[in-house]
């Protein structure tokens, strides 16, 4: 968050400085000791640069503009999932009648381990909430990029194109369906492996820091 603040003071300023220039420039006063094709050329490769570091400390979340329909990125998840050896795929519901989560077993050394994803919708929609009000992402439906109902689907559909991408690792031999999937096993008591080394400050088995 500090350094897009930086950016924007930054940008902002420079593109002040520029528009000075460039005014001096096209009126013709205050510039007689200078080259102009050199200073303009000079002051716009600035410009430039500032505008790509801007661009690359500011970059959008993933999808945020993405329209496809929930029930379609549900059943591509199902589907990618199923053809990969995931079985009894289950849908978690909240309260308020939402998808919180995913839950599957995924078979390891003749025996099936649980494994839990969970969508945190909330913090999704607080990320694209703080970029559209720094101006780091526009959307033609205004505000409602950064709703509930849109959050829910950036999420989702963020989530799809995470296992997309390891099930591509997994078929090319780079990775293992226990490897990719390991912080969300589940214990006896429905806490995930990394939730488990969260509590405890990720410290390994001799009691030495991971």
């Amino acid at each position: 968050m500090e350094t897009r603040f930086r950016g924007f003071s930054l940008r902002n300023a420079h593109q002040r400085q520029y528009n000075i220039f460039e005014a001096k420039l096209t009126g013709g006063s205050g510039v007689e000791d200078y080259h102009q094709g050199q200073l303009a050329a000079h002051i716009r490769y600035q410009k430039q640069a500032i505008d790509l570091w801007y661009t690359a400390c500011a970059m959008a979340i993933k999808n945020y503009t993405s329209d496809k329909p929930i029930d379609r990125i549900f059943a591509e998840l199902q589907q990618t999932l199923g053809a990969h050896g995931a079985k009894q795929i289950a849908y978690d519901y909240g309260d308020d009648g939402k998808v919180h989560g995913i839950q599957f077993v995924i078979k390891v050394n003749d025996r099936f381990i649980p494994i839990k994803l969970p969508a945190r919708v909330e913090q999704a929609q607080a990320v694209l909430k703080r970029q559209y009000e720094n101006g780091e992402i526009k959307s033609h439906i205004g505000t409602k990029v950064y709703s509930y109902d849109q959050a829910y689907r950036v999420a989702w559909r963020n989530i799809l194109d995470w296992v997309q991408a390891q099930m591509a690792l997994l078929e090319i031999g780079m990775a293992k369906m226990e490897e990719v999937f390991l912080p969300y096993m589940l214990d006896r008591q429905g806490v995930t492996y990394f939730e488990r080394m969260e509590q405890q400050g990720f410290l390994l088995g001799d009691g030495k820091a991971a």
